[in-house]
């Protein structure tokens, strides 16, 4: 089955909703130049969550996309998940209501 690309908005938490939009601004910076993921990112140092910010940034910048830090939809149940692989093990992993 195909992965399709969810909307962001669509994810239920809020840490990865955040990291999804920087990752999408870093593919941007890829494709059309610039580097506002990397200002925003040195204003995200202190946060917890640095961590997750930071690999999608690496990502995105390394491999031209950052399909692990971003909104996918599960082919079968329809469900919104956080990153490519999470959504294509996502019905295999726990009996999803379809």
């Amino acid at each position: 089955m195909q992965l399709t690309e969810a909307k962001i908005a669509d994810l239920t938490d809020r840490t990865e909703r955040a990291v999804c939009r920087l990752a999408k601004i870093a593919a941007n910076d890829v494709y059309f130049g610039g580097a506002r993921a990397l200002v925003l990112l040195a204003r995200l140092e202190r946060s917890p969550n640095y961590h997750l910010f930071n690999a999608a940034v690496t990502e995105a910048y390394h491999h031209d996309y950052a399909h692990e830090h971003t909104a996918w939809r599960c082919p079968e149940c329809d469900a919104v998940v956080f990153g490519q692989t999470a959504a294509r093990n996502h019905c295999q992993e726990e009996p999803c209501e379809r």
